[in-house]
């Protein structure tokens, strides 16, 4: 539950609010909001403080006192904190330059708000708009676990619940995946407490809230270890897309030392193909992690071969093909402890080089031409038939596609 200082501004208590420093620093997130009426140890005041508040201060016990000031600039920097509000008045006449400096250094939002303005009322509605985004997100949680995870809800009962969100389904849409990679490595090599992983995921998302773009800001469900998106395709061409993800993969590892891997499907315009997009995003991810490709964008569209495999519905056509054209050659390997398989697919990955073969195997030539003579007798199929050759690279595809 949060919003961005920048949102401040937009709240009726708020219309007298101005920004002193701090204008790059507006996207961070509040989280609650912490008055502090009197101030005699900034350390004793932020020690409670985990990160996310919006502190308010009155200048009680502060008054002009710029070492204080400064300290307290620090300190909200140091705790990541959302920024901080001074009430101008008897106590604060004006923010020195020396605070304004430093606040802008460090990206802080600082603000100014007039004595006469009621803090209880800054208070409340600050806080109110929290407990709306609340329910904001709870609502866009059930909307799309509705879309992507089960069927039959009414097409009515969707389009009104995506109206009251802001949702605008007269446009296509299409599902993005962002999955950490290794999560249960990066647990145990950091020394993770299980109590402490919702903390994780809770980082994940407020970067998500933080770095997301209004256009799809908020439309997005966190769901055991991944991250669901869906992103308006008429706005979002796949350059704009890739570029903006990938701006979020810097900044997930930037700030928690986690990689992540995004797996994107094909956009649609109707609700219940919403969940297709879906699964095509997740197959991008498991083709790249079955790949050992890590910190990858994968677009659904772009897999090739793999996409048109995953439109296959009867699995025992693909299995008969794959038996067909590699079976001998596994069973000779298996019986004469040999490597014909692994040789024929080098060789096809090699476009049929001889000589990038022999030297990637580290055999001689006269070697490799023995093996490839080899499976030609196993499997009645010539290597220097283009169509045949074919079918050996589709059966390979076909047993990565199996595996994953």
């Amino acid at each position: 539950m949060s919003i961005c200082c920048q949102e401040l501004f937009a709240l009726p208590s708020l219309k007298s609010l101005k920004l002193i420093a701090g204008k790059e620093g507006l996207h961070r997130n509040i989280r609650w909001v912490y008055a502090a009426e009197v101030i005699e140890d900034v350390t004793e005041l932020t020690q409670w403080l985990y990160g996310g508040e919006l502190v308010i201060i009155t200048g009680i016990g502060i008054r002009n006192e710029e070492t204080i000031f400064l300290e307290l600039i620090e300190k909200i920097y140091e705790k990541n904190l959302a920024g901080l509000i001074v009430f101008i008045g008897p106590y604060i006449g004006e923010i020195p330059i020396s605070v304004i400096e430093r606040a802008n250094k460090l990206n802080i939002p600082l603000f100014a708000l007039p004595w006469e303005v009621p803090l209880v009322e800054v208070t409340q509605d600050i806080c109110t708009h929290l407990v709306h985004r609340e329910k904001q997100y709870n609502d866009v949680e059930q909307f799309l676990q509705q879309i992507l995870f089960f069927e039959g809800e009414s097409s009515k009962s969707l389009e009104e619940q995506a109206a009251r969100i802001g949702f605008n389904f007269d446009q296509s849409h299409r599902v993005v995946v962002i999955k950490p990679d290794n999560l249960s490595s990066f647990i145990k090599d950091n020394q993770i407490k299980e109590s402490t992983i919702l903390s994780l995921k809770k980082q994940i998302r407020q970067i998500m809230e933080q770095y997301s773009t209004d256009t799809y800001k908020g439309f997005f469900l966190f769901l055991n270890d991944a991250m669901f998106i869906l992103v308006n395709g008429e706005i979002f061409n796949k350059q704009i897309l890739r570029e903006t993800l990938s701006l979020l993969q810097e900044k997930i590892q930037q700030k928690i030392g986690l990689t992540t891997s995004v797996g994107i499907g094909t956009k649609y315009s109707q609700f219940s193909q919403y969940k297709k997009s879906m699964e095509e995003a997740r197959q991008a991810l498991k083709i790249s992690n079955q790949k050992n490709l890590k910190n990858q964008i994968v677009f659904y569209e772009e897999m090739g071969i793999f996409s048109l495999l995953w439109e296959v519905k009867n699995l025992d056509v693909l299995r008969k093909i794959h038996k067909n054209m590699l079976f001998p050659l596994y069973e000779y390997d298996k019986v004469n402890e040999t490597h014909l398989v692994d040789t024929l697919e080098k060789f096809l990955n090699n476009g049929r080089s001889m000589h990038t073969t022999a030297k990637q195997l580290f055999i001689h030539r006269n070697t490799l031409k023995y093996r490839l003579e080899k499976i030609e007798q196993l499997t009645g199929y010539s290597l220097n038939n283009q169509e045949d050759c074919f079918h050996f690279q589709l059966a390979y595809y076909i047993h990565d596609f199996l595996n994953i």
